[in-house]
């Protein structure tokens, strides 16, 4: 089964989170696609660009799983 793992990715805290659940979804024999492997920390790339790889990821996995947590689910502001 393939996993889409998606949630907010606008700090440090975040993309640790998540490389960590990562490896414990892989540990468990699952594969994982996560929208921060597409693209480097740091790397400038469009809004477009990020809405094609979602697409694009979402189209190409069985199931997703959302980080959803605070007040304001990842609004895109830091």
């Amino acid at each position: 089964m393939k996993i889409y793992q998606v949630g907010p990715l606008l700090s440090d805290t975040d993309r640790a989170w998540h490389q960590v659940f990562k490896a414990r979804l892989e540990a468990a024999g699952y594969d994982v696609l996560w929208l921060g492997d597409l693209f480097a920390a740091g790397e400038k790339v469009t809004a477009k660009q990020i809405m094609g790889a979602d697409r694009d990821a979402l189209l190409s996995c069985d199931v997703v799983v959302a980080l959803l947590d605070g007040a304001q689910v990842d609004d895109d502001k830091a």
